[in-house]
């Protein structure tokens, strides 16, 4: 769907003016002040029918935040992820929502549920395929085993973050390792999933100290490496 021409057009040259003083919407690392920009699935849906255009200056409802950026001395290891591996900038979520739906993807390939409930799910999952071919896997967490959703099918495969670098170290990831940061669960600055309103520059440390692990270990020269994010809103 294309905004109206008049739209468009005021639209360039807010743009025009934004990036001719593009300090003046640099970001602080942490900010407690504005609402989490478009991380909900109401405001996207909004955005999504009045039109692609009118995103930019409506999400969370506040434009010059919305269209704000990082530099980088906040999140260096994020630069240099982006300058020295492979990034995949047409890569989506699975759903327009929330974040427990969009996880539910990532285990098992499908949802269901379209909000964050806790209620116990019962669907396969990838855990379930690579136990049935007998490749050695794990799932690795902080704060909260987002696995626990199973209740306890997953447990005996359900390890701490503490455990997933004492494995990489000695060498003994399994074939395959997920690990989940630590979440935002209240809103006290202890996150370091980039969820609003996390520090950022924790989630970049995180991910730092993840890969240090990884690629200081012996089995680095046959491991592949992916940072996902499970959903679209937030930090990125």
């Amino acid at each position: 769907m294309r905004a109206p021409l008049e739209d468009r057009s005021a639209l360039k040259g807010f743009l025009t003016q934004t990036w001719l003083s593009a300090n003046a919407y640099r970001r602080n690392a942490k900010s407690t002040t504005l609402q989490s920009p478009a991380s909900i699935s109401r405001s996207a849906r909004t955005n999504l029918t009045i039109g692609k255009v009118r995103l930019i200056y409506q999400a969370a409802g506040a434009a010059t935040y919305c269209i704000g950026y990082y530099g980088e001395k906040d999140i260096p290891f994020y630069a240099n992820l982006g300058r020295n591996y492979t990034t995949c900038d047409h890569y989506f979520a699975a759903i327009l929502g929330p974040p427990f739906p969009n996880r539910m993807f990532i285990h098992a390939a499908q949802t269901d549920r379209l909000d964050d409930t806790i209620t116990p799910s019962t669907l396969p999952t990838i855990w379930d395929s690579l136990a049935a071919t007998g490749v050695s896997h794990a799932y690795y967490f902080n704060n909260v085993p987002y696995l626990a959703l199973w209740g306890i099918k997953y447990l005996d495969i359900t390890r701490t973050y503490s455990q997933f670098k004492e494995d990489a170290a000695g060498g003994n990831l399994p074939a395959v390792s997920f690990l989940d940061p630590r979440y935002t669960v209240l809103d006290d600055g202890t996150g370091n999933d980039d969820h609003p309103h996390a520090d950022i520059r924790e989630g970049d440390r995180f991910l730092y100290d993840v890969f240090e692990a990884v690629s200081k270990g012996p089995a680095w020269p046959s491991t592949v490496f992916v940072v996902n994010f499970d959903e679209w809103g937030g930090f990125f």
